[in-house]
């Protein structure tokens, strides 16, 4: 499939995956013979050529950095507010045959959470060298966050898995319009006029809600159901201002941990 879209001339600036493709180094070859940039999720015991063509394990690499090699950067904007993590960024070594293969590098980047358990998540990075800066491996990486939540979205309001067919035709005209009925949903959430004072921004789920309330009261009053949505957007509004308040104040997350 993805070949098909590369060679359709479909654009695309960069690919990004979880670990169960982006382990596949069948994957990562075919990706950069295209010279395709990407940033694909992997494992902590990913083996690559760090300072020269001696295979080191990725973790292993990690843990022999100093601390003041980490920093702060969000990966895009989540349900509970900007989602920081601490990262880091290795330059791997890689043999560089033609003219063209010297423009682009090979490079490990880290994640790591901020709450006392400070998990780690581990990416291999193929990429023009002037565009390798970490802010910008940082947004693409927090695309496919973007992208996971809009297929969780799709399956949850659109029926995107609740399919029951064999064929591929039947299948294929399923997810079809399952994505093009997300694909409406997105449209209008994005045409919805500034949000006003005190309610959270419109999401799918509430309004794909309002659609099929204002759709069952046709001919009936509309007010009670766009009190009703307002009431509940300001109740989310009031939580989320909450747990900002808890995130930025230390003392109210140690008070709350005791």
């Amino acid at each position: 499939m993805l070949e098909r879209a590369l060679d359709a001339g479909v654009p695309c600036g960069w690919v990004t995956a979880d670990t169960v493709y982006g382990q596949d180094r069948r994957l990562r070859c075919g990706l950069e013979s295209r010279y395709q940039q990407f940033v694909l999720a992997s494992l902590k015991n990913e083996s690559v050529w760090w300072q020269g063509p001696t295979y080191t394990r990725a973790d292993r690499i990690v843990d022999s950095l100093p601390s003041p090699c980490w920093e702060k950067h969000s990966a895009g904007s989540g349900t509970k507010g900007e989602r920081w993590y601490d990262w880091v960024w290795v330059p791997l070594w890689r043999l560089q045959l033609s003219e063209e293969e010297r423009n682009y590098g090979h490079y490990l980047r880290v994640r790591r959470s901020r709450d006392e358990k400070q998990e780690r998540a581990y990416y291999i990075v193929y990429a023009r060298r002037e565009q390798a800066d970490l802010k910008t491996l940082v947004q693409v990486a927090g695309c496919r966050w973007e992208i996971e939540s809009g297929f969780e979205e799709t399956k949850g309001e659109c029926g995107l898995d609740h399919d029951e067919v064999r064929q591929w035709h039947s299948w294929y005209r399923h997810i079809t319009l399952s994505l093009l009925a997300h694909a409406v949903l997105a449209v209008l959430r994005i045409q919805e006029k500034k949000t006003p004072a005190g309610l959270v921004a419109l999401s799918i789920p509430e309004l794909r809600k309002l659609l099929s309330k204002l759709r069952e009261k046709t001919g009936e009053a509309v007010e009670p159901i766009l009190h009703w949505s307002d009431w509940w957007r300001r109740h989310q509004y009031y939580a989320q201002q909450c747990h900002y308040r808890r995130r930025n104040n230390p003392m109210m997350t140690e008070q709350l941990r005791l």
